[in-house]
């Protein structure tokens, strides 16, 4: 099957884990989001396992990151590019087979349009930074001229704090795939290409 778009994550113990998008589990006919742990000498903890939920649409392009109390965060463009959707893994450390049966958590909305190229970055407070692009025409959306970068904020326990921000100034044109990293004071900076 086709693997692609992998992305690797150290781990409080040591060891680490990896992430991409992987054709065809289960005979679906779609793009998953799969990820295996590793030891800190590399040999693997237990087999592969799919971070999403099986739903019927193509999950691709996931970005990792882990939170300071060692929950391991994975987003991916989700629903064939319709959401940006996330997992938190609060018992990674513990648990070697941490996925349970919550549906994914969608980070984009209100923001509508297609979704893409999504990254996560853990932030000093204990919480996470969420930073992807949009392609949003509804006049509901903050930036209507193509691409636009947004970011969502969460709290250590999870949990959305506000919605969507707009994160670029110029609307005009395409403001397209951002990366982010969370600084010492608990801000964070963002940056993405304007085309």
């Amino acid at each position: 099957s086709t693997q692609l778009y992998s992305k690797v994550e150290q781990l409080s113990d040591g060891g680490f884990v990896i992430v991409w998008q992987t054709y065809g589990h289960n005979n679906s006919g779609q793009y998953d989001i799969a990820g295996q742990r590793y030891a800190a000498d590399g040999t693997k903890i237990n087999g592969e396992f799919i971070v999403n939920s099986a739903n019927g649409w193509s999950e691709e392009l996931p970005s990792v990151a882990l939170r300071d109390d060692g929950a391991i965060l994975i987003v991916w463009r989700g629903q064939n590019g319709q959401s940006i959707e996330q997992k938190i893994i609060d018992d990674f450390a513990e648990d070697t087979t941490p996925i349970d049966s919550d549906p994914d958590a969608n980070v984009n909305l209100p923001i509508s349009g297609y979704q893409d190229l999504a990254e996560v970055t853990a932030l000093a407070d204990g919480g996470h930074l969420v930073v992807w692009s949009a392609n949003s025409p509804s006049y509901l959306n903050p930036d209507t001229s193509d691409y636009g970068v947004y970011a969502q904020r969460y709290d250590s326990a999870g949990e959305k704090v506000g919605g969507p921000t707009l994160v670029n100034f110029t609307t005009d044109e395409n403001q397209y795939s951002p990366s982010a990293a969370g600084l010492s004071d608990g801000s964070y900076v963002a940056v993405w290409q304007s085309l």
